[in-house]
């Protein structure tokens, strides 16, 4: 590519451009290296070169000015360009703050220019450098059409320059709108209707010339036969030339010259074939920028499309069909809506074993994990003192007894009642130490398995009355207890079925039926979840409390966009109501 060619061209249509250079990265090692300067003969780029590397890195466009003394500040400009290899254009010209915006914008539309010439084949980039050749006057044209601002303010600056260049009295400029071409503008700003007969008429002409993919002049040569040029030149007693804006296979729109008495040479149909084919690549890379967002995203997703379907050797139409049917699927189809839920097992019922007396710890026989038995003693409390007192009761009950009777021997009536109601208040205290020697034997309730409790580290270790010393909870006989997302809520119902993995068995799959829903809610950091409780409906595992895992509980039918999307359509209904007023 005549990266030389394009940077001059982009240089003469830049404000006083002192210095210019184009780097571009190289394999492997990545780095830019100078492919073209401007003027050929500057020196001194290294401080342009550090510029397009800093660009480079950070892929945006950089601005650095410079205060050289005495002497102006100048702006040096770079811009990355999206073109294959990438590179960087960097600028040096006088410091203007105000014109940064529109250098950027005229450094845009080169980056078009660029992405076109890299299309262009070995011949159509032959005949492009011709561009390299081409006088001050016809570069005024096209600094004329980059100087404004709008595509119709372009256009008609551009053709009313060409009119003044070769002294037309009309030019017209139409851009190809499909397969049509419509009038776009004038040359000396001249206002006209599309719907009139003579926008017509140049349209017809400009179509014709778009036909043959070639300049027309017009009165025509003897042999050729192009009835709408001939028809209107001889209508309008005067002579037109229309040269298609185009670059390899790419059309643009056409350039329509209209004048008096001229008949351009083939050396002037070069150069107006060069200059409509850079004013096509400019109209272009403006049309692109004016257009709307929506217009811009529908020709990405065509790009994209056309993209993937050519890929991999044009297999990646399948792959495009595939994504197709299962893009179908997630709209249409329907499946099995299922609520997850961390999950636990509790045992059916959970007895807590509790110190009937204050007391100490003397002997523990058993500890949490183990399995017990109906009567099985787990552990005793310390029954000394209960003994002594016990025998203190024996005697005082041994002498009210022989009190008695001897006051019944002097038949001492009043007082042998006396003595006979302090034997049965010592009798029924000995009942009470009785039970309670028989409490400090702490025995199961149920056949079950303790869940807590070991007090065979805590032996002699003093306990209270009512201290809870053991949970137990029976085997085989448990409940789920699930915890529901509070936004899950209203999807779950009783009576809805589900299953269950837990972490001890992740391959088995355990049926529950759902019982009570959302009855104790439960605050974990800033989500809120609902204690729900569940029965097995298989319990053929060797199963603890305690045990965890994951639960999913069987909704309904429910669309697969449904249920990928209903959290987040859920959550913009609520924060959309919040900020209504």
């Amino acid at each position: 590519m005549n990266y030389l060619a394009w940077l001059d061209l982009q240089c003469r249509m830049l404000p006083k451009v002192q210095r210019a250079i184009l780097a571009v990265t190289t394999e492997p090692s990545q780095e830019l290296s100078i492919v073209a300067s401007w003027p050929p003969q500057s020196s001194a780029t290294e401080q342009l070169l550090s510029t397009a590397t800093l660009a480079a890195s950070r892929q945006a466009p950089v601005v650095n000015v410079m205060d050289q003394g005495g002497e102006a500040s100048v702006m040096v400009l770079a811009k990355p360009l999206a073109c294959t290899p990438p590179a960087v254009v960097v600028v040096e010209l006088p410091a203007q703050h105000q014109q940064q915006q529109l250098l950027l914008q005229l450094l845009a539309w080169g980056e078009s220019w660029l992405q076109l010439l890299a299309q262009q084949t070995p011949a159509a980039q032959a005949q492009t450098d011709t561009v390299a050749e081409l006088s001050e006057q016809d570069y005024s044209v096209l600094s004329a059409a980059c100087g404004a601002p709008q595509l119709q303010d372009s256009v008609e600056a551009a053709a009313t320059s060409l009119a003044q260049l070769f002294g037309c009295e009309r030019v017209a400029i139409g851009l190809q709108q499909g397969d049509d071409v419509l009038l776009q503008g004038l040359s000396h700003n001249t206002p006209f209707d599309v719907k009139t007969n003579m926008a017509r008429a140049l349209e017809e002409l400009m179509a014709e010339s778009l036909e043959h993919d070639q300049a027309i002049q017009a009165p025509l040569a003897t042999g050729q036969t192009y009835p709408m040029h001939q028809h209107y030149a001889q209508l309008h007693n005067t002579h037109v030339c229309s040269i298609p804006m185009q670059l390899q296979e790419q059309r643009f729109g056409v350039l329509l010259l209209q004048c008096k008495a001229t008949v351009f040479s083939a050396a002037e149909l070069q150069r107006l074939a060069a200059l409509a084919s850079f004013l096509g690549a400019l109209f272009q890379a403006k049309r692109q920028g004016e257009r709307s967002l929506i217009a811009r995203a529908g020709d990405a997703m065509r790009g994209t499309w056309g993209a993937a379907v050519s890929s991999y050797e044009g297999r990646g139409r399948y792959l495009v069909a595939a994504a197709i049917v299962a893009l179908a699927v997630l709209l249409l189809g329907s499946g099995n809506y299922r609520v997850a839920a961390p999950a636990k097992l509790e045992g059916l019922i959970q007895r807590a074993v509790v110190a009937p007396i204050d007391g100490y710890v003397a002997k523990a026989h058993a500890r949490a994990g183990e399995t017990v038995s109906l009567g099985q003693i787990i552990a005793e409390l310390d029954d000394n003192e209960l003994k002594l007192e016990y025998r203190r009761l024996q005697n005082q009950h041994d002498e009210y007894q022989q009190q008695y009777r001897k006051e019944l021997a002097d038949r001492n009536l009043a007082q042998s009642q006396i003595v006979q109601a302090q034997m049965a208040q010592a009798a029924a205290e000995l009942r009470l130490l009785e039970q309670q020697l028989k409490r400090t034997q702490l025995s199961v309730p149920f056949d079950g398995v303790i869940i807590e409790g070991d007090l065979s580290r805590s032996l002699g270790a003093p306990v209270s009355k009512g201290q809870v010393l053991f949970e137990i909870a029976p085997l085989n006989e448990y409940r789920l207890v699930l915890q529901v997302d509070e936004r899950d809520v209203p999807h779950v119902q009783s009576g809805q079925r589900g299953r269950l993995y837990l972490n001890a068995y992740p391959d088995n799959a355990i049926a529950f039926e759902v019982k009570d829903v959302a009855t104790v809610y439960q605050l974990d950091g800033a989500l809120i979840s609902y204690r729900t409780e569940a029965r097995l409906l298989a319990n053929d595992l060797f199963l603890r409390p305690g045990m965890q895992g994951l639960a999913k509980i069987e909704v309904g039918k429910r669309r697969y966009s449904w249920m990928l999307t209903h959290r987040l359509w859920d959550w913009l209904s609520l924060k959309l109501w919040a900020w209504l007023p």
